[in-house]
């Protein structure tokens, strides 16, 4: 189930929450329409990828266990789309393994946090996210070379 809330949603950055906990989406979503965010709320894996789908985000923000689809299972379709890669995704997860966070990144997770996280680093982190996405998407913009891993810059 998909909802959408925030009435400046063409202008503001738009982020959807993927949890299955209702407080969870509740407490998140409060805090990031109070930071000026436009959300969107999923409440299972298929959820979650139809509103990646329906609403361009800027922001994904994803629980790794979740109902229909994994979390696991919606960061690697999300990935392997050619549009929908291109939407940063923040772990927000009750998993604490050091495994569990390396693979996240591994699978394309631009951010991981564990649950509880304060909702200050949270709104921090995903500002941050969203800074470099947008920066990212700025034409002519030549990543440095700490942001393409430390290699060379890239060839035009």
């Amino acid at each position: 189930m998909a909802s959408a809330s925030g009435a400046a949603a063409a202008r503001a950055p738009t982020v959807i929450i993927g949890d299955p906990d209702w407080d969870t989406r509740a407490i998140l979503s409060r805090a990031l329409e109070h930071a000026g965010y436009a959300v969107y709320l999923a409440d299972d894996g298929n959820a979650l990828l139809d509103a990646a789908a329906e609403h361009p985000a800027d922001l994904l923000v994803a629980e790794l266990y979740m109902r229909c689809r994994s979390g696991p299972c919606v960061v690697q379709c999300l990935k392997r789309d050619a549009v929908l890669r291109r939407i940063p995704i923040l772990v927000y997860t009750s998993r604490v393994l050091p495994a569990d966070e390396q693979w996240a990144r591994e699978a394309g997770a631009e951010g991981y946090l564990r649950k509880p996280a304060p909702l200050d680093e949270l709104l921090e982190v995903a500002r941050a996210t969203i800074a470099a996405r947008r920066a990212d998407a700025t034409p002519g913009r030549t990543r440095t070379p700490r942001e393409n891993g430390g290699g060379e810059q890239p060839r035009a």
